[in-house]
């Protein structure tokens, strides 16, 4: 006999006489308490199996715990090296000769054509199309000034020509002498 084979005819025993029936206890108490002895005696063998089952359970979920968060901080720094990364090239690949050409062309837009602006050498393809169109519209528009320029030149230079030949003409016409010719057309607009 088990102890709870025993308390299961104890059970049953008290059972029947709270009904009111007549009922003999199947066990003396001598005998039921050496039956709860041995139950407490195999409980109590269990009893250190089971912490030390609860215990290991317990260390290796906290185990478990502990490696995934050292995963996940692993990862998060992972991703945050390669977001910050991501964020350096952008900075340098776009948004650097982005502000570089801008500020070109704003010295473009005042005038300054004869500033020498680094082209940016490192960016995307687009970036490299982008500065060599600076370059030309830069060499282009430095070309337009400087030929407006030596025409402003040399309409200044005939300008100053006519004036000097009409006075020379002039000054010799009031001096009396009529038979001063002035040779050159200078053209329709004069």
């Amino acid at each position: 006999r088990t102890y709870l084979s025993a308390l299961e005819s104890m059970d049953a025993a008290m059972g029947a006489m709270r009904a009111g029936q007549q009922s003999d206890m199947p066990f003396s108490f001598s005998e039921f308490f050496g039956l709860s002895n041995k139950g407490l005696d195999a409980v109590a063998l269990i009893v250190p199996a089971a912490g030390e089952a609860i215990q290991s359970y317990w260390a290796e979920n906290l185990r478990k715990a502990r490696n995934a968060r050292l995963v996940n901080g692993i990862v998060m720094v992972t991703v945050m090296i390669l977001m910050s990364a991501s964020v350096f090239l952008l900075q340098r690949k776009m948004v650097r000769p982005i502000v570089a050409a801008t500020n070109t062309l704003i010295d473009i837009s005042n005038g300054k054509l004869d500033r020498k602006f680094r082209q940016q050498k490192r960016g995307l393809d687009e970036m490299h199309v982008m500065w060599e169109a600076l370059a030309k519209l830069t060499a282009n528009l430095k070309a337009a000034r400087d030929t407006a320029a030596q025409q402003q030149e040399a309409e200044q230079r005939a300008k100053e020509g006519i004036i000097g030949e009409l006075t020379t003409a002039f000054s010799r016409m009031s001096k009396g002498d009529l038979t001063h010719e002035i040779a050159d057309t200078y053209g329709d607009a004069y």
